[in-house]
């Protein structure tokens, strides 16, 4: 007796060639493009349309929480990216003006720095 899933398992050259579309920009591809990926990862294994379709939905959806998360705490995303070593240089700054981030364009009032070395 064999059985049979029906659950798309995608082989590593499936998801590389899908990375690597997101990695260069694709985000939502339209049913043309849906339909050519599609044609190409065949090669690879067997695939759908809505595989592909939900692939890109997913992993967008994805890439938009882990931003969430780290936006809304940092320094707790930074303890869990092993492997680091902390040292004991810390600097923390209190300011009482404003200032602004200088990569982000995000101004903060009294803020507080911790810079870890790792």
């Amino acid at each position: 007796m064999v059985v049979v899933s029906s659950r798309w398992n995608p082989t590593p050259e499936q998801l590389q060639t899908l990375e690597e579309l997101y990695r260069r920009g694709t985000r939502t591809p339209s049913a043309e493009e849906i339909q050519h990926i599609t044609a190409q990862l065949r090669r690879y294994g067997k695939i759908e349309g809505k595989n592909v379709f939900y692939w890109f939905q997913n992993h967008k959806a994805r890439e938009r929480q882990k931003r969430r998360r780290q936006l809304d705490n940092p320094a707790k995303e930074l303890l869990h990216q092993p492997p680091f070593q902390l040292t004991t240089d810390i600097n923390i700054l209190n300011l009482d003006q404003s200032i602004q981030r200088k990569d982000s364009g995000i101004f903060y009032d009294k803020v507080c720095i911790l810079t870890i070395k790792y």
